[in-house]
């Protein structure tokens, strides 16, 4: 599940990404849209850093758990 949500996350930020740099490209607004489009895409991939580091996070959970159940069926076959 976390996979797909990563892919989620991301889909949604290039999406965003793209509609403000290209506003902001085109020229509409002029100076001020530009700094706002420049703002909202910062917004935008901080948002992804963070979910990112949040989910990297869960799964080291994830992986330690599993090397710990290992670790201890070895203890328990090995004598």
């Amino acid at each position: 599940m976390g996979e797909r949500f990563t892919r989620r996350i991301v889909a949604v930020a290039l999406a965003a990404l793209l509609a403000l740099t290209g506003a902001a490209w085109s020229g509409c607004g002029g100076d001020d849209a530009e700094e706002q489009a420049q703002e909202q895409v910062d917004d935008v991939q901080e948002q992804v850093e963070k979910s990112t580091d949040e989910l990297s996070g869960e799964a080291q959970e994830q992986v330690d758990k599993a090397q710990k159940k290992i670790d201890k069926a070895q203890e328990q076959v090995s004598p």
